[in-house]
């Protein structure tokens, strides 16, 4: 009697928590959403379109206006933006369009200066698109500009180009940075490692050439 009982006791506790825990996410997702400036969005999510949702609020919102953030008021010590591309990104995390502008309204020097919240938006955008460049270098160019987290940097510039599609340019962009930085040339061995490690033919008969260069 005391093993069924105790079974039922554990039994109420697991639904417990696990009622408690989805309560907290819709709270925490309600939460966001009510820092929007357009509370129909709610009902849209209540159907559970929420890819047509994530298409409303990004259609219904000011672009430019989002300029006008800047400095105001934090929400848990993020700005409003962040909470609108957050939300976007939650509802539909193939948004790659809103990534992208995330990627340089969030964290660039001269915008918001949120390198913690683009931080959060850019590895959502590397976990839904792995093989893009883009994201990891934005991230990168964030801890560089913004921040002067140089080491950082360098591993989020590194990171673009083990991606599936980087432009060749990238290793000129990472030599032209060491080169401001510390006043010389790019080891040798630096290139010969990242020729080992990539995964573009285009980007590694490039690294052959710069190799067989030096």
């Amino acid at each position: 009697m005391l093993k069924w009982f105790l079974v039922l006791l554990i039994a109420a506790a697991f639904a417990a928590h696990v009622g408690i825990q989805h309560e907290v996410e819709r709270t925490f997702m309600a939460r966001r959403l009510s820092s929007l400036p357009d509370k129909r969005v709610m009902q849209l999510t209540s159907l559970d379109g929420r890819e047509l949702a994530a298409d409303y609020l990004w259609l219904t919102t000011d672009r430019r206006g989002l300029n006008t953030l800047k400095g105001a008021e934090l929400i848990d010590g993020k700005s409003r933006a962040f909470y609108l591309f957050d939300a976007i990104t939650e509802l539909d995390p193939y948004f790659y369009v809103v990534y992208l502008y995330a990627a340089t309204f969030l964290p660039g020097p001269q915008y918001l200066r949120d390198v913690a919240g683009g931080r959060i938006i850019l590895e959502k955008a590397m976990h839904s698109f792995p093989d893009r460049w883009e994201f990891p270098f934005f991230l990168g160019s964030a801890y560089y500009d913004t921040l002067g987290d140089k080491q950082t940097a360098a591993r989020y510039f590194e990171q673009a180009l083990k991606t599936g599609n980087p432009p060749t340019f990238l290793v000129d962009f990472i030599a032209m940075i060491y080169r401001r930085e510390v006043g010389e040339e790019l080891p040798l061995s630096y290139y010969q490692r990242l020729r080992d490690e990539c995964k573009n033919e285009t980007l590694k008969h490039y690294l052959d050439a710069l190799i067989q260069a030096r």
